[in-house]
């Protein structure tokens, strides 16, 4: 059966990877852009599995042969509204189930091929691919206490702009999961890969300046190193504005007070602010005072953290992001005068 390396595939126009794992699977992390056709749910691999330890390997098969089966109307019908693509599928290892899968579907006559190696090999390709990437354009990176709006501005400054918060799923604080659904590492990997590739021929871009991890994501050395030579932006806001940005990206949920109150009662916390201080903020949580119970973070937490980290910026520039659109226009005039460019 015909397979193709992932390097040959990235040489191809108008390709279309199909991930034929299980749907948690290709939600902890997939190849950028592909669409999950599973060949047998999450529950069904699990039965696979139990049966394959618990009976025998050739069981195991003829049971995921049968859910397959089963499924084969279902994915034919998907695959034919991919019709004009390349369809390259894979599994894990370009294993089993993309073999099956690729094997059935060409006998219907269907233009599908296997990636040689599975997943695994576009990883290796990521990891090689990324911790060896060679960052052409000048970063300026944009720097500023919690609630001056940096992630606003990131987003403002696209196209020139990696929005590694976004990719990461996280905003890099203990309150930082929130009403997100933070990634895996090599998920934020392989979007920060495709984001590099992107940008790569640009003058300049923006990122937000970073410690080395994001929540539970370690960022790689070719950004993080990259980002302590940038040219820093240090953006400042009063604190009514901060407090306000903030309550109304945190408070507007039910389900992200509930996340929050988690937080407060989290031994870090705690053991930061005291059992005093943490009182006084549950209570505001209940009663809605949320400006009061905000206030109380920035000034005995966020802020005393982030003026020790402050004492190592060396900040090229400053500028206040109270009016969030003037801030853009002149962190985009301030680029542009040190020689850079626009976009």
């Amino acid at each position: 059966m015909e397979k193709i390396t992932f390097n040959e595939a990235s040489e191809l126009e108008d390709t279309l990877f199909i991930d034929v794992r299980t749907p948690k699977e290709f939600f902890a992390d997939h190849i950028t852009g592909a669409v999950n056709i599973p060949v047998l749910s999450d529950d069904e691999r699990a039965l696979v599995g139990t049966i394959y330890k618990k009976e025998s390997q050739p069981k195991a098969v003829d049971t995921g042969i049968a859910f397959f089966s089963k499924r084969l109307p279902e994915i034919t019908k998907k695959l034919r509204a991919y019709d004009g693509k390349r369809l390259i599928a894979y599994c894990w290892r370009g294993g089993m189930r993309s073999h099956a899968f690729v094997s059935f579907l060409r006998s219907c006559g269907f233009d599908i091929i296997q990636l040689d190696g599975g997943y695994k090999s576009f990883r290796k390709y990521v990891r090689e691919s990324l911790y060896n990437f060679d960052i052409k354009p000048e970063i300026f990176s944009i720097y500023g206490m919690t609630g001056t709006g940096k992630t606003d501005l990131i987003k403002r400054l696209a196209p020139v702009s990696i929005d590694l918060e976004g990719l990461a799923g996280h905003r890099s604080s203990i309150f930082g999961h929130v009403g997100l659904a933070p990634r895996t590492q090599k998920m934020f990997e392989n979007l920060l890969f495709e984001e590099l590739k992107r940008v790569n021929d640009m003058p300049y871009i923006f990122l937000e300046g970073e410690s080395r991890r994001i929540g539970n994501i370690n960022l790689p050395d070719v950004i993080f190193s990259n980002m302590l030579k940038s040219k820093a932006i240090n953006v400042t806001s009063d604190m009514s504005v901060r407090v306000q940005r903030i309550v109304e990206e945190y408070f507007d949920s039910d389900g992200k007070i509930d996340q929050i109150r988690e937080v407060l009662n989290s031994r870090i916390l705690n053991s930061r602010l005291g059992a005093k201080n943490i009182a006084i903020m549950k209570e505001h949580l209940q009663s809605g005072g949320y400006d009061e119970l905000v206030l109380i973070l920035l000034e005995k937490y966020y802020d005393p953290m982030y003026m020790h980290s402050q004492k190592k910026l060396h900040a090229f520039a400053e500028c206040s992001s109270n009016d969030i659109e003037r801030a853009t226009r002149e962190i985009k005039e301030l680029a542009s005068r040190v020689g850079c460019g626009h976009q």
